[in-house]
């Protein structure tokens, strides 16, 4: 099945698993893709800590530092407030103006998140891989499960 065929059925409510002829199809499609994921999310780590090493190192020093995770942390979650209100006033950026607000955001959100785990030596792709993995197998993640009174409806 082509992608364009998968996304076609998607929309059209299949999931992930019946895109297959069998469970063995499934798994071997799955574990390629995740092996993508997993590339393709440890080199964009990276590539954007690279980029971003002089914020890493003491200004006047020029010596490694080490950054204080809370602080990192919280300048993840701010850039998630600053999504969430350029989504309120669905505006241009103001650095960015071709783009949405939204989406300047969340790629700032992304850039910080990716420098934070490679500047920290975190598995993210690893683990990302792994809960996707784990997620697929979940019971309480199927369309049935989540379609029952309390289950995980959005």
């Amino acid at each position: 099945m082509s992608d364009f065929e998968r996304k076609a059925a998607v929309s059209h409510g299949m999931t992930a698993r019946n895109l297959y002829q069998n469970d063995e199809e499934f798994r071997r499609a799955t574990d390629e893709r995740l092996e993508a994921i997993r590339t393709f999310l440890s080199d964009l780590s990276g590539i954007v800590h690279e980029l971003n090493l002089e914020w890493w190192l003491d200004p006047e020093t020029k010596q490694p530092v080490k950054r204080n995770t809370g602080e990192m942390l919280m300048l993840i979650v701010s850039e998630l407030g600053e999504a969430m209100e350029a989504h309120r006033r669905q505006a241009s950026d103001s650095h960015l103006p071709h783009r949405q607000g939204l989406e300047v955001e969340l790629a700032d959100t992304l850039i910080r998140l990716v420098d934070f785990c490679a500047g920290c030596r975190l598995d993210l792709a690893g683990a990302v891989c792994e809960k996707l993995r784990y997620n697929l197998l979940r019971s309480d993640h199927n369309l049935e499960e989540r379609a029952k009174p309390g289950g995980k409806k959005v």
